[in-house]
């Protein structure tokens, strides 16, 4: 199940205390951080926890267990090749529009067969980017989560934590793609996900179709052909394999290329060209 909007949780008290205040009291933030910790006065001796104290006899070292991390944590340069990698494919791929607003992607949409999408920067600031995407009822938009170094489309929050990540924005929309095309998927109601549209009602027979994108222009003859011989094999390698086991795609191109008469005497420039863009939109 998928959103087009994110609503905020407030469920947190600590949160929702802190976004009560108003930005210009700054009386009221003087007096909330005050509260949530206070300096001992200078001439007040700090004290030692006694080591035959309950609390620290109570249990022995060993039984002791650190707590669980609260986020799974990526280093920092990890985090900054991620984001380039997308970026650089992203510039590759021609459906990028960069910083285009919503009004303006509907107004690019709203003549579009069901099922043309482009990819945008979000205009929301907890987000990088936006999928905008034609369906039955008109343009509708779905925000792309980046988290922990991998993309996944925004979702119910019941329902994040199953969302399948991807190290790439292309590699998520060739996902979907090859699921909207898939006619298992397309049958199966109790496993196609849907469009979710959190200010209206009854929105749930919308089913996610992404076909075709609306590149933003012509594509150069070198990219065309590539992309075709990507999906090419993809095609094959479809065949061959469930929607839910493919690899993934670099990993299929190398081994294709390596494995497949066809592609193994292929200079090793053009091998390098296939897998520097292995996705089939």
């Amino acid at each position: 199940m998928l959103t087009s909007y994110q609503t905020l949780d407030f469920s947190n008290p600590v949160v929702a205390a802190c976004t009560s205040l108003s930005d210009s009291s700054s009386a009221h933030h003087q007096n909330c951080f005050k509260e949530a910790w206070r300096c001992p006065p200078i001439n007040t001796p700090w004290t030692t926890p006694n080591p035959s104290s309950k609390d620290c006899s109570s249990k022995k070292a060993d039984e002791i267990k650190p707590p669980k991390a609260a986020m799974n944590v990526i280093e920092p340069e990890d985090d900054l090749n991620s984001l380039i990698n997308n970026e650089c494919k992203l510039v590759l791929c021609g459906y990028y529009y960069g910083n285009l607003s919503w009004v303006s992607a509907s107004h690019l949409l709203k003549q579009c067969k069901v099922g043309t999408f482009l990819v945008r920067d979000s205009e929301h600031g907890s987000y990088l980017y936006t999928l905008s995407v034609q369906t039955r009822k008109g343009p509708t938009s779905c925000r792309i989560e980046y988290v922990d170094g991998r993309f996944r489309l925004d979702s119910s929050k019941d329902l994040s934590h199953k969302m399948p990540l991807f190290d790439c924005v292309p590699y998520l929309i060739d996902y979907y793609v090859q699921m909207s095309r898939c006619s298992v998927h397309r049958i199966s109601k109790s496993f196609s996900p849907v469009w979710l549209d959190m200010d209206e009602e009854n929105t749930m027979d919308v089913p996610v179709q992404i076909y075709k994108p609306l590149y933003k222009q012509v594509r150069n003859l070198q990219h065309m052909c590539r992309v075709s011989i990507v999906k090419s094999i993809k095609d094959n390698n479809s065949s061959k394999t469930t929607f839910r086991t493919s690899e993934e795609p670099s990993a299929l191109l190398s081994r294709t290329m390596r494995e497949e008469p066809q592609y193994k005497n292929l200079p090793n420039i053009v091998k390098d060209f296939l897998i520097q863009y292995p996705y089939s939109q």
